[in-house]
């Protein structure tokens, strides 16, 4: 009932004071007698709500009258007086969103200027608050300035229409009058870089004047604020004394613009600072290309003409030292410091003479080695240095070549050989006058003879199984003419003869296996004898030409090889007479050398270092070789546990042969290089004839760590006896409590001199640590002794050696790694359980039973792998030799004979200082005699 006199009198209130409508009618329905209970209060409650109905009826008309007649600056410009939030203008703080105080929290909401859409800004003159404004890109005709008086005229106007980037819809006029100038977005952000740059904060900047280069590149003021930008960044890395990043800077403002007029404060200093420091590491190279350049841009400055006179004073010494090296019979230092001199100046003709004339005297070439050769007879197939030095040392009966349609091409250095009467007969002709060096003794058929009987016979430590099953007879017809007979016939007979030869008839007093009769001579440094014990060579580690890397051997040109007849004065100036090899034990550094013209060839590049050679064409030839290289696990099948196929398939699925390949590679993709199924090459590109024997229907295992932990258990169960595994769980839980106390006893010395808090965290911080441990399974190490793996000593075993150590531990497979010495040889021993090879499988037809026999380097071999290999000896055409290798193939794989890894096909690199080299050899030293020095 109270609502109704509460109504009324509102009506009644309304219609006496604002309105004056006829509200009678409505007022006397609902009207009610004065002294009725409540009539005071419902009076009250009704003013009060004609109070706050009028309040918000009034309220907008008050908002309107409050706006401005002047466009409002938008929210967001750079102005005087409203600024974009950033790092020095922060956004002010919001309230919490519990609503309770704020919060020092700032709203990240800057954008960087070239990242928002485009826009023009006016300047207004004669204001007294606000003078800038951003408006939407105005329309200006083309060749129009942006002078207010050329607009004017161009309008035919005295307004300009403008749209606020705030209120875009509605259309304003501002009389150009007003208008003190106009900017574009271009112009703007022109200020903003320049501001950037001042600010230090050089990375904005750079992204900044990129976005102007690209999208308006014909702004006003360009070049001159980035040749601003680039002078403070240049003197900013000259402060933080990285040089190099400085000297980028530096060459591009040179570049852009050579006149500069603030070039010299910051160029000059620049090159003093590097000049010095590569002098003091003998860079002459890089130092000299510094002054040479600055003398280009700034051939008259005072401090440039100093510099050139410091390098001039420089060559003047080395001049100096060649003398006294030359005077002191010291060649190979004269030939170092020429190098050197031509580094520093190769512009000067006296300088360049002179290097001509001394390497003319005594022609020299540096070769990078990541491997050093332990031995060159015979030459094993996981060992490619040995291969690469054979060459040089020695020349056998027959060469492979590389390979051919139909198997390898074999050609005899000492003479014509042919095969006659379908396969059965070869006939060799001797050259005449074939010696070793530093003796008398020829060569003769009678030699060769004595040879070919050693390999047949069984007990001789040459003899060749292969050759001795279907060896007839030999005929000797003249002392240069000799004819071997076969019982039956070969597909490849003259790959048969791969065999060294030497003088036995004549040679009473000589000792054979100190001979060479190939084009160069195995020397010290010091030119002390070197010997060769039943191939082995004996190499001084320790010798040296400077500090910087170790010459593992000189090679010097022997005076009685026989296929150059000429006397070493009277031969090319241009041939080189000594090869030095200097072993690298990183390639990088190999390349940096290479580069650096340091050394001259490099025997083998890295893969994934091959793009920085690549880079350097212009100075560097990169070349694959004729034949990838399969690298593989020799397993030493003697020990009981690797002697298990399923211990052997346990390391093929426990290795993730695909991450470490692309590892290897540098995640980049190669022909030639893959991950294999088996022992053969799969070839350089499809279709190549090397991969005859490598069957492409046999996949890859894959990874599988699970699977591989399962058979390396089923595989110890199998070998060893119960009590065997107890006894090394037990040894490795006290070897594990011995390593405890001393672990505690350092731990609890470590915690008397911390504080107590310190001590408190770090109690925390270990418990949180334990409880995670325990939620992680941890691969739990199987009861069996640490697996030896052996590998070669160069970078690329190292690193893939590692990996797979790495890989096995997670499936709880302990191993230890074994890195060869320089002057070990890489051939399997008693204690080693796996060999990490590189196999140069030039030709499976021969390589089969050399790698896979029991006499091969794993020791054993199972009964169907050795009818496989009989049948492959008693093969007479191509396609029974290539269905016969793809079953060993198939066995080799279904026994894991070896752990198959991957196939890489390797590069050699050489500066276009020397020629000759050629291309995709066999081994780097196969065209040595053609070598040339420019």
């Amino acid at each position: 009932m109270w609502r109704i006199p509460f109504f009324s009198y509102s009506l009644s209130f309304l219609h006496r004071h604002f309105f004056k409508i006829p509200f009678g009618v409505i007022s006397q329905t609902f009207s009610v007698k004065r002294n009725y209970p409540g009539t005071k209060f419902y009076r009250t409650s009704g003013t009060l709500l004609i109070f706050i109905i009028l309040f918000l009826f009034i309220k907008p008309f008050f908002l309107l009258a409050q706006l401005p007649t002047d466009p409002v600056l938008p929210a967001g410009t750079a102005s005087a007086e409203t600024k974009i939030p950033s790092p020095d203008n922060p956004a002010p703080s919001v309230p919490a969103a519990d609503g309770n105080a704020p919060q020092n929290t700032v709203l990240n909401i800057s954008i960087p200027l070239w990242e928002r859409e485009p826009f023009d800004r006016i300047i207004l003159k004669n204001a007294k608050k606000r003078k800038i404004f951003d408006i939407q890109p105005l329309v200006i005709p083309e060749g129009v300035s942006l002078n207010p008086d050329a607009l004017r005229k161009a309008f035919k106007t005295s307004k300009l229409q403008i749209r606020l980037l705030e209120d875009p819809e509605n259309l304003r006029q501002i009389p150009f009058s007003n208008l003190d100038k106009i900017l574009r977005f271009e112009d703007i952000l022109i200020e903003e870089a320049r501001q950037l740059i001042l600010d230090k904060n050089f990375d904005d900047a750079y992204e900044c004047l990129k976005f102007v280069r690209s999208e308006y590149p014909e702004t006003r003021n360009l070049n001159a604020a980035y040749q601003f930008f680039l002078e403070r960044e240049a003197a900013n890395y000259i402060r933080e004394k990285n040089y190099e990043m400085a000297l980028v800077r530096v060459y591009a403002l040179a570049e852009l613009n050579p006149k500069y007029a603030r070039l010299p404060n910051i160029y000059v200093p620049l090159v003093k600072n590097l000049w010095k420091e590569n002098l003091n590491k003998k860079n002459y190279a890089v130092g000299g290309q510094f002054i040479r350049e600055i003398q280009k841009i700034l051939p008259d400055h005072p401090d440039v003409k100093k510099l050139v006179a410091e390098m001039n004073e420089k060559v003047e010494e080395m001049k100096a030292d060649i003398q006294k090296s030359q005077n002191t019979g010291n060649i190979h230092q004269a030939i170092l410091v020429s190098r050197e001199m031509m580094e520093l100046s190769p512009d000067r003709k006296d300088v360049i003479n002179l290097a001509k004339k001394i390497r003319e005297q005594y022609p020299q070439v540096n070769v990078g080695i990541t491997w050093c050769a332990t031995q060159v007879q015979p030459v094993l197939l996981n060992d490619w240095a040995s291969l690469r030095t054979r060459r040089l040392i020695y020349r056998p009966l027959v060469e492979f070549r590389g390979p051919g349609p139909e198997g390898g091409e074999y050609i005899s250095p000492l003479g014509t050989l042919l095969v006659e009467n379908l396969n059965r007969t070869l006939r060799l002709n001797i050259l005449p006058e074939i010696g070793w060096d530093g003796t008398d003794v020829k060569l003769t058929a009678y030699d060769i003879s004595r040879q070919l009987l050693r390999c047949i016979d069984s007990q001789d430590v040459q003899h060749d199984p292969l050759l001795s099953d279907i060896f007839q007879s030999v005929e000797v017809s003249s002392p240069t003419e000799i004819t071997l007979h076969l019982r039956q016939a070969h597909v490849l007979p003259k790959s048969l003869l791969q065999m060294p030869v030497l003088p036995f008839s004549s040679a009473k007093n000589i000792s054979p296996d100190t001979l060479t009769n190939g084009p160069f001579v195995p020397k010290s440094f010091n030119d002390k004898p070197l010997s060769i014990h039943h191939g082995i060579l004996n190499i001084p580690v320790t010798d040296s030409v400077s500090g910087n890397a170790p010459v593992i051997l000189r090679y010097s040109a022997s005076s009685n090889y026989f296929l150059d007849k000429i006397e070493t004065e009277e031969k090319s100036g241009n041939r080189p007479l000594q090869i030095i090899e200097t072993k690298f034990d990183k390639g990088r550094n190999a390349s940096v050398a290479l580069i650096q013209n340091q050394i001259q060839v490099l025997d083998r590049v890295n893969p994934w270092e091959l793009s920085i050679l690549q880079n350097a064409k212009e100075h560097v030839t990169v070349t694959p070789y004729a034949v990838p290289r399969t690298h593989v696990l020799l397993p030493n099948r003697n020990k009981p546990l690797l002697s298990n196929r399923i211990f052997r398939r346990a390391l093929v699925y426990g290795i993730n042969r695909d991450i470490i390949l692309s590892h290897l590679l540098g995640k980049k993709s190669y022909p030639g290089c893959q991950v294999i199924s088996g022992p053969f090459s799969v070839g350089a590109s499809h279709g190549d004839p090397l991969a005859y024997a490598y069957d492409s229907h046999i996949p890859p295992r894959k990874y599988d760590p699970y699977l591989a932990a399962l058979l390396a258990r089923v595989a110890i169960s199998q070998v060893l006896k119960p009590e065997e595994i107890k006894k090394i769980e037990n040894q490795r839980k006290e070897a594990e409590k011995k390593e405890l106390p001393e672990a505690t006893s350092e731990k609890t010395s470590e915690e008397k001199n911390k504080s107590p808090d310190q001590n408190k965290s770090q109690t925390q911080k270990s418990e949180k640590s334990d409880s995670e441990e325990k939620n992680q399974e941890k691969p739990s190490v199987l009861p069996m002794e640490p697996l030896i793996l052996a590998h070669p000593p160069h970078e690329l075993a190292r690193i893939s050696c590692l990996q797979i150590q790495r890989q096995l531990a997670i499936i709880g497979i302990p191993v230890t790694l074994y890195e060869f010495k320089t002057h070990e040889t890489v051939e399997m021993r008693e204690d080693f359980d796996l060999i990490y090879a590189e196999l140069t499988m030039a030709e499976p037809l021969l390589d089969a039973r050399r790698l896979l026999s029991a006499q091969g380097p794993t020791g054993r071999c199972s009964s169907h792998m050795d009818m496989a290999l009989r049948q492959l000896d008693a093969a007479t055409d191509w396609n029974q030799i290539s269905r016969i290798l793809k079953r060993i193939h198939r066995l080799c794989y279904d026994d894991t004979a070896v752990i198959p890894l991957w196939q890489i096909l390797d590069h050699y690199a050489y500066h276009n200082s020397v020629e000759g080299i050629g291309e995709k050899v066999f081994s780097l030293y196969e065209n040595i005699e053609e070598w040339q020095l420019k």
